[in-house]
This record gives C-alpha cells, structure tokens and sequence, in this order.
C-alpha cells in the first residue's frame, strides 16, 4: 500500500484537478446539446440527461477513495494468506523422501524453476499497485465521455480496476496455495502440483484477458474515450 505515499497523494490530486475542468466542460456540452435538440423539436431525456450530470459528479467526488478502500481490503486479506508462507520457515523440503538425488541436477533445475516462478509472480504482484494507480487517474479522462454520452466509457473504466484487483486476488491465492502444498509434503507429485500453481499464478492476467477482463484494456477504445468530448463540442458548434 503506497497510497499514503505523499508523492502518489500529489499524483492523484494533479489529476483530480485536471478532471474539474474536463467533468465542468462535459456536463456543459452535454447541456448545450440538449438545448439545442429542444430547440429544434426533437426529443429530450430528461431522466437520462439528470442521472448522467449526478452520476458523474458523485464518480468524480468518491469513485478514486472507493475503489481504494476496496484494494486496500483486498490486499489485507492477501497479506494474511502470504503470512501463512512467511510464518513457515522452519520447513526443510526432504528429497530422499521425493525418492530425488540431492546430488542429481533434477532437484537443481527443479528449484531454479520454482525460484523463478516465484520472484516473477512476487514481481507481477508489486506492479499490481502502479497499473491500478494508472487506472484511478484515468478516471477523470473516461468520466467526461460518460457524461457526454458514451456510456461504454465508464464501464470499461470499472471493468479494468476491478480485473487489476482480482488479478492480484487470484495469484495472491495460487502462489500461497502452491507453497502450502511445498512445505506440507515432501512428495514429488505435490512439488509438481506447486510449480504448476506458480505457473498458473504468472498467468492468471492472460487468462483474465481472454475472458473479457483484460488489465491493460485496449489503446484504440482508450484514445476513442479519451477524445470524444471534442466530438461532441465539435457536433455541437456545428449546429
């Protein structure tokens, strides 16, 4: 947790500067046009118009400290799990037990193996912080397109912190099950079963974007949402 940092503070207050305006501008546009779509007879959405101006504020003002809190719960809870390794070192692995030559260079390339395993996932989990950092600025880019009506911005928005979150969850929960299994067994079946754990737990933000919760999400909708606001205000001066 380094959102007490005061320099990820500054961070986010610059961005939630910057996102005053954006927001301000949006719901401006997003007025103008339905004056002007009155003006010319065609029908409003009153109702539409009212949830997008309140829901965009109550995002911008509590959105950021939200889904914070939520990592922040989130991440207590994988600290637990991880206590359960850290709080096991006294275990010795026994490979005569594995019927395995502590000699032979199969043990050797086996702990290599799991050692790399293990540092890339650890890896994976530091940079969980930054990518969510990344997505929680981002909001106040996506949230004046929702405003001026692209409703595909938010969600995508929700849908990449929340993969970045159950990403850390998932390998938090592979990694700590894997070494569970290393340090309660000496059989060599269930050392297999632990690399396969820390395999799957480097893994898991591949499998999530294959189902549709992919973490970096896609550049071209990111630039689309980002400039649609100009689209609007350019529809609108045309008029």
């Amino acid at each position: 947790n380094c959102f007490d940092n005061p320099v990820i503070i500054s961070i986010l207050s610059v961005f939630k500067t910057i996102g005053l305006p954006l927001t301000a501008f949006a719901i401006l546009v997003l007025l103008l046009k339905t004056l002007l779509s009155a003006s010319d007879g065609e029908s409003v959405n009153v109702i539409d118009i009212g949830k997008r101006c309140i829901f965009g504020v109550i995002v911008y003002s509590y959105g950021v400290p939200i889904l914070q809190m939520f990592y922040l719960v989130v991440l207590d809870v994988c600290q637990k799990l991880l206590n359960i390794i850290v709080n096991a070192t006294d275990v010795e692995w026994n490979w005569e037990a594995a019927g395995l030559d502590t000699a032979g260079l199969v043990p050797l390339v086996l702990i290599v193996i799991m050692i790399y395993y293990i540092f890339k996932t650890f890896m994976n989990l530091t940079e969980r912080f930054w990518q969510l950092l990344v997505i929680l600025c981002m909001l106040y880019i996506y949230l004046p397109s929702y405003i001026a009506g692209d409703d595909e911005s938010i969600v995508l928005w929700f849908k990449q912190t929340i993969a970045i979150i159950l990403t850390q969850v998932f390998q938090t929960v592979l990694i700590t099950t894997g070494l569970s299994i290393f340090i309660s067994s000496s059989s060599i079946g269930d050392f297999f079963m632990t690399l396969g754990a820390l395999v799957a737990a480097s893994k898991v933000e591949q499998l999530m974007d294959r189902y549709g919760m992919g973490v970096g999400g896609k550049l071209g909708g990111l630039a689309r949402n980002s400039m649609s606001v100009a689209f609007y205000a350019k529809s609108i001066f045309r008029k």
